[in-house]
């Protein structure tokens, strides 16, 4: 997992700086926090990139009139994250116009109740699993979900743009490096 997260940061940073938000989960909370830290260690001084090690369980993102909250999705209830943002980041809250909550929990992407995909003003939006099934994912009926990876595309005057999926189902089986 280090040498991917380091390989990964290293392409990123060809493209633009790097932003990194060590969200815990419910399965690792310490070896992610331990990786967030070994990243911040390595990347150290260098100004393109940051990595946010922090205890919090939730982080957020300001981008222009857009405002993006990273949290786990087992802690916080959906329909309680839009004042949690409200609260936790009241001058971004009153200078934003586009405000979205990134969660993982589910291992699916969509929300757990499409009622509440959007609350106040506050898209909900769970992202798909990178992980590939395991025992613990049969169990719990996941094993069918599809992973992948997203990435979204956020303008600072006009807001979200684009949003992108890549599935990485086909590609279980190759080494590292392809």
């Amino acid at each position: 997992a280090e040498e991917i997260a380091f390989m990964m940061v290293e392409r990123f940073r060809q493209i633009a700086p790097v932003k990194i938000y060590e969200i815990p989960g419910n399965h690792s909370r310490q070896t992610d926090y331990t990786l967030a830290r070994v990243l911040r260690a390595g990347y150290r001084g260098n100004d393109d990139v940051y990595v946010d090690a922090s205890s919090s369980p939730y982080k957020f993102h300001r981008a222009g009139i857009n405002l993006i909250g990273f949290e786990h999705g087992h802690s916080v209830k959906p329909i309680r994250l839009a004042a949690l943002m409200a609260n936790e980041c009241k001058q971004d809250w009153a200078e934003t116009e586009y405000r979205e909550w990134h969660l993982g929990d589910q291992h699916r992407k969509g929300s757990s109740k499409p009622s509440m995909l959007e609350e106040q003003g506050v898209s909900v939006e769970y992202i798909p699993g990178l992980v590939a099934p395991n025992g613990w994912h049969r169990l719990k009926s996941f094993s069918h979900q599809q992973r992948g990876a997203m990435a979204f595309v956020w303008d600072h005057v006009t807001g979200p743009v684009a949003r992108f999926q890549f599935n990485i189902s086909k590609y279980t089986h190759l080494p590292i490096g392809r």
